[in-house]
């Protein structure tokens, strides 16, 4: 695989694969950078950035092109000047991330790939007040994050500490971080908002699958799929004889799908006793009342399925699988998520 594929697969498999939460009326926008580099190839470090609305992709840059490249056709009604500026900073900040990966000791698994990630974003909520944070990754690990209570920069790792001590060394540096964080972040996501269009209605009711699998210890795994469902919030269950709720055991991150739909799985392990019941109920603001499925004895084999894996992954190619592996990408932009909510658009000046 070229390693350019590599960059774009990963930033966008992390955008599948991300949990962050973003309630009906609230809205995140987020920017993904990532630069990947083998120093025993000839070829200099190379560098993409997606930026995502509501976990939807809507921008991309590429390195190489040196173009910011629309991937909504209603971003074509936000002032061309704000392109301008934006892609002025992404070819600024391309060139700072291919600076710091060739400074960057490899751990001992990454000595023919280094990888190094910046996941900068911010927040609007329902209450309209705003918030951000940005995350810097190196190799497949936390590294430095933006600690928005010290207003200062903070290592992950020991090995980042020669670079927050230098990056805290210049408060304009610092400050600046902030200002993006945010100011500019939250006023470039209103101004896209403010042009935002969808090519579906508002509210979109859910699709829903349910199945099981009967495993030989005496228990039985249900699964049921929601999906092609649109505004994002919405309340999946398991019920018992329709009366008691089953706690989930497995709930996926609510997955965006390219239409602006979304799609989320819920699973349970239960006891095969026969007799029971079980039901999957869906509460969404499409709805006038709560959409009840119940899953019948055809729905029940002795193979587990795999219906889930390939509706969630038909909306990237399958190479984008090979990066999964290869990158190891699938908990976050990086291997380790901390889950810091104070944590914070790229590396400082």
């Amino acid at each position: 695989m070229e390693m350019g594929s590599i960059i774009g697969l990963s930033i966008l498999l992390e955008g599948l694969l991300s949990a962050s939460v973003v309630c009906a009326d609230s809205h995140r926008l987020n920017y993904c950078f990532t630069t990947v580099w083998s120093p025993k190839r000839s070829t200099p470090p190379q560098t993409q950035i997606i930026a995502f609305l509501d976990d939807v992709p809507i921008l991309k840059y590429i390195n190489s092109d040196q173009k910011l490249q629309h991937l909504a056709n209603w971003l074509g009604k936000v002032d061309p000047r704000h392109w301008e500026d934006l892609e002025e900073i992404a070819k600024h900040y391309e060139r700072r991330h291919q600076h710091t990966i060739q400074r960057l000791s490899p751990s001992q698994n990454y000595t023919d790939l280094y990888v190094y990630q910046v996941k900068f974003g911010c927040w609007i909520y329902e209450d309209n007040s705003t918030g951000g944070e940005e995350e810097f990754g190196a190799h497949g690990r936390d590294f430095i994050f933006l600690d928005n209570e010290k207003r200062k920069f903070m290592a992950s790792v020991s090995e980042a500490a020669t670079f927050v001590k230098e990056w805290n060394r210049r408060p304009n540096s610092v400050r600046r971080q902030f200002d993006y964080k945010d100011t500019a972040c939250v006023q470039w996501m209103q101004a896209y908002l403010d042009v935002k269009t969808d090519d579906f209605p508002k509210n979109v009711p859910p699709e829903v699958k349910v199945w099981g699998h009967r495993q030989s210890d005496g228990v039985t795994r249900l699964h049921c799929l929601v999906y092609g469902f649109h505004p994002r919030s919405v309340d999946v269950k398991w019920m018992r004889n329709g009366t008691d709720h089953v706690p989930s055991d497995e709930m996926s991150p609510i997955l965006p799908h390219p239409d602006g739909t979304y799609q989320i799985r819920v699973s349970v392990e239960v006891p095969t006793i026969e007799g029971d019941t079980y039901s999957c109920h869906v509460e969404h603001s499409s709805l006038e009342d709560v959409f009840t499925v119940k899953l019948d004895a055809e729905h029940i084999s002795c193979t587990e399925k795999r219906t889930f894996t390939w509706i969630l992954f038909s909306i990237v190619p399958v190479s984008f699988l090979v990066v999964f592996i290869v990158v190891h990408m699938g908990k976050s932009v990086y291997i380790e998520k901390s889950g810091r909510k104070n944590k914070a658009m790229t590396e400082p000046d």
